[in-house]
Protein backbone atom coordinates (compact mmCIF):
# COMPACT_ATOMS: atom_id res chain seq x y z
CA UNK A 1 0.00 0.00 0.00
CA UNK A 2 1.33 3.23 -1.16
CA UNK A 3 1.68 6.25 1.47
CA UNK A 4 -0.53 9.07 0.56
CA UNK A 5 1.48 12.49 0.52
CA UNK A 6 0.78 14.54 3.48
CA UNK A 7 -0.91 11.99 5.30
CA UNK A 8 1.67 12.14 7.98
CA UNK A 9 1.33 15.68 8.44
CA UNK A 10 -2.32 15.25 8.47
CA UNK A 11 -2.20 12.72 11.29
CA UNK A 12 -0.10 15.00 13.10
CA UNK A 13 -1.94 18.04 12.65
CA UNK A 14 -5.24 16.40 13.56
CA UNK A 15 -3.40 15.01 17.23
CA UNK A 16 -2.01 18.33 17.48
CA UNK A 17 -5.26 20.04 17.18
CA UNK A 18 -6.79 16.79 19.59
CA UNK A 19 -4.42 17.55 22.19
CA UNK A 20 -5.29 21.88 22.22
CA UNK A 21 -8.82 20.75 22.44
CA UNK A 22 -8.33 18.34 25.09
CA UNK A 23 -6.18 20.98 26.83
CA UNK A 24 -9.02 23.52 26.58
CA UNK A 25 -11.83 21.07 28.03
CA UNK A 26 -9.41 20.42 31.19
CA UNK A 27 -9.01 24.33 31.67
CA UNK A 28 -12.67 25.51 31.41
CA UNK A 29 -13.05 22.30 33.73
CA UNK A 30 -10.82 23.79 36.18
CA UNK A 31 -12.47 27.37 35.41
CA UNK A 32 -15.72 26.07 36.28
CA UNK A 33 -14.49 24.22 39.71
CA UNK A 34 -12.87 27.63 40.56
CA UNK A 35 -16.15 30.05 39.80
CA UNK A 36 -18.11 27.50 41.71
CA UNK A 37 -16.30 27.63 44.73
CA UNK A 38 -15.89 31.39 44.35
CA UNK A 39 -19.55 31.77 44.28
CA UNK A 40 -19.92 29.24 47.81
CA UNK A 41 -17.70 31.82 49.52
CA UNK A 42 -19.52 34.82 48.09
CA UNK A 43 -22.69 33.06 49.30
CA UNK A 44 -21.12 32.84 52.37
CA UNK A 45 -19.59 35.70 53.06
CA UNK A 46 -22.98 37.34 51.98
CA UNK A 47 -24.96 34.88 54.32
CA UNK A 48 -22.68 36.26 57.12
CA UNK A 49 -22.81 39.92 56.08
CA UNK A 50 -26.76 39.51 56.57
CA UNK A 51 -26.47 37.47 59.97
CA UNK A 52 -24.52 40.35 61.38
CA UNK A 53 -26.31 43.07 59.84
CA UNK A 54 -29.83 41.93 61.13
CA UNK A 55 -27.74 41.27 65.08
CA UNK A 56 -26.78 44.92 64.53
CA UNK A 57 -30.35 46.47 64.12
CA UNK A 58 -31.59 43.87 67.17
CA UNK A 59 -28.97 45.57 69.71
CA UNK A 60 -29.60 49.13 68.29
CA UNK A 61 -33.30 48.03 68.82
CA UNK A 62 -32.41 46.76 72.21
CA UNK A 63 -30.14 49.74 73.53
CA UNK A 64 -32.60 52.79 71.96
CA UNK A 65 -29.89 53.50 69.54
CA UNK A 66 -29.01 54.11 66.40
CA UNK A 67 -26.78 55.40 63.40
CA UNK A 68 -26.63 57.92 61.05
CA UNK A 69 -24.12 59.35 57.74
CA UNK A 70 -23.92 62.68 56.86
CA UNK A 71 -22.61 63.35 52.91
CA UNK A 72 -20.60 66.84 53.40
CA UNK A 73 -20.59 67.99 49.90
CA UNK A 74 -24.83 67.57 49.65
CA UNK A 75 -25.67 68.15 53.26
CA UNK A 76 -27.83 64.99 53.33
CA UNK A 77 -28.00 63.82 56.43
CA UNK A 78 -29.14 59.77 56.81
CA UNK A 79 -30.72 58.21 60.02
CA UNK A 80 -31.28 54.78 60.67
CA UNK A 81 -35.19 53.37 60.68
CA UNK A 82 -35.15 54.26 64.69
CA UNK A 83 -33.72 57.07 64.98
CA UNK A 84 -37.12 59.50 64.38
CA UNK A 85 -38.65 57.66 67.31
CA UNK A 86 -35.96 57.63 69.76
CA UNK A 87 -36.01 61.74 68.83
CA UNK A 88 -39.69 61.97 69.13
CA UNK A 89 -39.57 62.80 65.49
CA UNK A 90 -42.42 61.46 63.96
CA UNK A 91 -41.76 58.70 61.38
CA UNK A 92 -40.89 60.01 57.57
CA UNK A 93 -40.41 63.37 59.12
CA UNK A 94 -37.12 63.93 58.94
CA UNK A 95 -36.08 65.64 55.78
CA UNK A 96 -32.44 64.62 55.94
CA UNK A 97 -30.92 68.40 55.90
CA UNK A 98 -29.20 69.71 58.81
Amino acid sequence: MAAVPGSWAMVALFALVTAFLLGLVELLRRSRKALLASQAVLENARKESLETSQALQQALRAARMGHWTWDIPTGKVTWSDNLEEIHGVPRGAFKGKF
